[in-house]
Order: structure tokens, then sequence, then C-alpha cells
């Protein structure tokens, strides 16, 4: 039986309380960086929503991605077919509620993530 770690990909390492991250401290998914580390931020919806990171991660499956700019500001995940928001993070549905395709969210524009989301 080979154990290893569905966060960082190596072998798993000592005791955990998950189920899906070891106990490493060197435990971080390989893709996050992109997200922690990049310095660009895009504009959206021409320019009404400003300062947004460039790079997101899917908050169902992890997958990361960049918005092209030229349309609304809601993304279609290209793995698991979820649409969210790029600038608020939240799912289209509940983003929505309070804004529409081509306004500025109701809520502030998301800080860079600092974490990826498991998707197994």
């Amino acid at each position: 039986l080979y154990e290893f770690c569905w966060n960082c990909c190596k072998p798993w390492s000592g005791p955990t309380t998950s189920s899906v991250k070891c106990g490493a401290d060197d435990c971080n998914h390989p893709s996050l960086a992109i997200i922690q580390n990049c310095a660009r931020t895009i504009d959206l919806v021409e320019g009404k929503i400003k300062e947004v990171p460039a790079f997101r991660s899917c908050l169902t499956c992890g997958c990361i991605a960049e918005h092209n700019t030229e349309a609304c500001k809601y993304l279609i995940c290209p793995r698991c077919r979820k649409e969210y928001c790029f600038a608020c993070l939240l799912l289209k549905k509940d983003c929505l509620k309070t804004s529409s395709y081509f306004q500025a969210c109701a809520t502030p524009v998301a800080p860079k993530q600092t974490t990826i989301a498991l998707w197994i």
C-alpha cells in the first residue's frame, strides 16, 4: 500500500487530522505558489472592478485559472464546470443575488488566495 498526500503529492508524512493533507511542514499544493506569488492584478468589466488578482483557484476543485478580461466577471472552471465570480469568488448564483454580469460585486474583491481546494 502506497500512501501519498493529495495536497503536496509527496509520500504521506506524519500523523494528521486531515485525510487529504499530510503533517509535513512543507506540505503545500504544487500550484499554491502561482496564486500566492503573482503580483499582477487585472481590471474586470471595463474597469468597473479594479485590482483583481490575475490568477484564481477554483473553490470547488482547485484548478488555477486566469480571466481573459474581455467578458463578464464570471468564469466557468475548465475542470469541474462550476461558475464563479472571478472578483469576489462567490458562486455565480450567489453573486448574482446582489449584482449582475457587468456590475461590481456587492462584496469587496476577494484578496489573494492562500489555500487551494482539493478535489478528490
